[in-house]
């Protein structure tokens, strides 16, 4: 079973919710000028499993994601 990093930020009305696979959590990448950083401290430190993400996908207006097999899941649901 896969988990994932994940961690809810409430920014007045918005609920964003910032999931990240755990092969690219506090990961740089850089693709020419474009660079980004899977940091913990937006995709927070706790694990959660496949059923508590897609729980967590209701709750959340905007989806922040990071890693093919969280965005698979979100496309799935």
């Amino acid at each position: 079973m896969k988990k994932y990093y994940a961690k809810l930020h409430r920014i007045q009305e918005e609920i964003i919710l910032a999931v990240c696979d755990m092969e690219v959590y506090n990961k740089n990448f850089r693709d020419g000028k474009l660079k980004f950083f899977a940091d913990p401290k937006f995709y927070g430190d706790m694990l959660f499993s496949e059923e508590e993400i897609i729980k967590l996908f209701e709750e959340a207006t905007i989806l922040n994601l990071a890693g093919e097999n969280c965005i698979k899941l979100a496309i799935e649901k």
